[in-house]
């Protein structure tokens, strides 16, 4: 018996991937400096585990300071999307490799 694939089989696990990448993506960027900054050695589900806090602790904090969660979810996704923006650029702008290197410590 053969498998008949989905024609979109792939594709909505890709948009699901892009989404987490860019909502945890400030506790994607502060667990990798700690990794490299400590000389850690974390494999890909501790990394997820760890920006996940890390990124409701960064969600939480903006909105004890701010007061009002739509001001702090305002913020957060602000800098998520310029974490993005300026990776995306980074690497399909100047070529560099340090957004592959930051992307292989989640994978």
């Amino acid at each position: 018996m053969t498998r008949k694939k989905k024609k979109d089989e792939g594709g909505s696990s890709g948009i699901i991937l892009l989404l987490l990448i860019f909502v945890f993506s400030p506790g994607m960027l502060v667990m990798s400096l700690i990794k490299v900054a400590f000389n850690l050695t974390l494999d890909g589900g501790q990394m997820w585990t760890f920006a996940v806090i890390i990124s409701i602790l960064l969600f939480g904090t903006l909105c004890g300071i701010f007061k009002d969660m739509a001001k702090a979810a305002v913020y957060y996704f602000s800098t998520s999307g310029i974490i993005v923006v300026v990776f995306l650029l980074c690497h399909f702008g100047l070529k560099l490799t340090f957004p592959v290197n930051f992307l292989d410590n989640f994978f």
